[in-house]
């Protein structure tokens, strides 16, 4: 889907009442279809085609566990607009001249008026959720994430032109890191929540030459998938967040997820050494 119809679908969803209520159901937490069905007067047809809907708008993630059917809020694509159509409108004459309009329209108290604060504050927030279903069971999955990072890591991932490692250590206070040999790297980021098998959560530093400065938390959540386990990501990324590093994030997890740790888990291949063609 280009990126103009896939606009086109956001808007088309965001355009129904219900749908939007569908969303602020799952802006609080995620809801099996069941229990969606239940908030609303329509039929349980009527609400799984709303659903069907906000799916191919990129605005729901699905994830089956057992006979459930389970709903997520994916925000990234009303982020998305919010970003070409609002956020460029928001410093414009026009903005200024409401304002105007509030300061004539409002009583004078005898105070001098403020100044107003940036149209664009320094502080952003960028969030990205993605999810890919490898055919592996969670627990190998899980250990390829933890055990094995060296292994999938792509070489143009590293920072350094010859790495020794790149090491996550799976406990609370752990370290997501670099090893470049004598001491050296680059720590990416900290353990902060961890379940094995299931959950892991780090929180990290962007600084300025890496597109911040920002703080960025990262949470993996596995779940059986039919025989194979699907690998939910979050990043949310907020503070001084430039426009080329929003743009990357996505296509950086998705390298990562869907081109290093699916073909690594499933066909035991390096991502420098491309597939055997017969």
């Amino acid at each position: 889907m280009g990126k103009h119809a896939a606009d086109t679908a956001v808007w088309k969803a965001l355009a129904d009442p219900t749908r939007r209520e569908i969303l602020d159901l799952l802006r609080i937490e995620p809801r099996t279809t069941g229990e969606i069905a239940s908030r609303f007067a329509v039929t349980r047809f009527a609400v799984m085609k709303h659903l069907k809907a906000l799916t191919e708008a990129g605005l729901v993630l699905v994830t089956r566990r057992g006979r459930e059917r389970w709903n997520r809020l994916n925000p990234v694509p009303i982020r998305e607009i919010h970003r070409r159509w609002i956020r460029p409108f928001e410093a414009t004459p026009a903005d200024a001249l409401l304002r105007l309009r509030n300061v004539a329209t409002t009583p004078s108290s005898g105070a001098r008026p403020v100044s107003e604060k940036p149209a664009h504050p320094a502080f952003d927030v960028v969030t990205t959720v993605l999810a890919v279903t490898i055919e592996a069971p969670p627990r190998r999955v899980w250990d390829a994430i933890v055990s094995e990072t060296s292994a999938w890591w792509p070489r143009d991932f590293y920072n350094h032109a010859e790495p020794r490692a790149f090491v996550i250590e799976p406990v609370v206070g752990g370290r997501m890191y670099e090893d470049w040999g004598n001491g050296d790297g680059m720590q990416w980021a900290t353990v902060i929540g961890l379940k094995k098998g299931e959950r892991l959560q780090l929180s990290g530093e962007l600084s300025a030459d890496f597109g911040g400065p920002a703080r960025s938390t990262q949470t993996f959540v596995l779940a059986p998938d039919g025989d194979g386990t699907r690998v939910e990501l979050t990043d949310v990324l907020f503070g001084r967040v430039s426009d080329g590093t929003a743009g990357c994030l996505e296509q950086g997890w998705r390298s990562l997820l869907e081109g290093a740790l699916k073909p690594w888990i499933e066909e035991e291949r390096h991502p420098e050494r491309p597939a055997t063609v017969a």
